[in-house]
């Protein structure tokens, strides 16, 4: 059943979906999490505005029943690495919050970089009346692949999901690459686009069948 994107009631936090980006009409869809509705009807023609867990504003233009079951050959590569990413952070906080300290037990380097970007960010989230980020969309997406291979977590959460550490660990440094070409813009080759689809699809498959389990 396909849910109207113009009804509140329709995109409660927690629901996945593709945005249009506020001011921005030409940019390709943004894909992520309902963190907040910005829309105060219940309705609106044009789809109801809504703030991302990663902080990004816009109207809803897709609702999303089950991400992880999107076809990678449907996805563009800008709308294919936001889901990866968006998977990727919440199977860690699946994993780890069990533990009420676990962003203390990151990687030191890595949480202190995360905290200074909260830092940073807090003056124009004040200005845009914007909630806070969740500690974890304050991670590089470079520093989530050192999240998964750190040794006790690696070993007490992760192995059984991604089996191998050492692969997960290039295809992620290999993604993050890519990802920086397609956030400034660059098109990737078509070996690049296609390498990308696959790795995304077994890794997203790897959190499927984990989520299964």
């Amino acid at each position: 059943m396909v849910l109207d994107i113009r009804l509140r009631i329709n995109v409660p936090p927690g629901t996945f979906v593709k945005i249009q980006e506020k001011l921005k009409k030409n940019e390709s869809l943004i894909p992520g999490v309902v963190k907040e509705i910005v829309t105060k009807s219940p309705f609106h023609e044009s789809g109801i505005m809504v703030l991302l867990e990663n902080g990004v504003i816009g109207r809803v233009k897709e609702i999303v029943n089950n991400p992880l079951e999107l076809d990678v050959y449907e996805q563009t590569p800008f709308e294919l690495i936001n889901l990866l990413e968006i998977a990727l952070r919440e199977l860690i906080v699946k994993c780890l919050a069990t533990n009420d300290n676990w962003w203390k037990l990151l990687p030191s380097d890595v949480r202190e970089h995360a905290e200074q970007r909260a830092e940073r960010d807090s003056k124009f989230q004040k200005t845009m009346r914007m909630s806070k980020h969740s500690k974890i969309d304050q991670i590089d997406f470079a520093d989530l692949e050192r999240i998964f291979i750190k040794r006790d977590f690696w070993k007490n959460h992760f192995k059984d999901i991604f089996l191998d550490e050492k692969i997960l660990s290039a295809k992620l440094q290999e993604i993050s690459i890519m990802r920086n070409h397609v956030d400034h813009s660059k098109s990737l080759s078509r070996d690049n686009e296609e390498r990308l689809r696959i790795y995304c699809k077994d890794i997203l498959e790897m959190i499927q069948n984990y989520k299964k389990s």
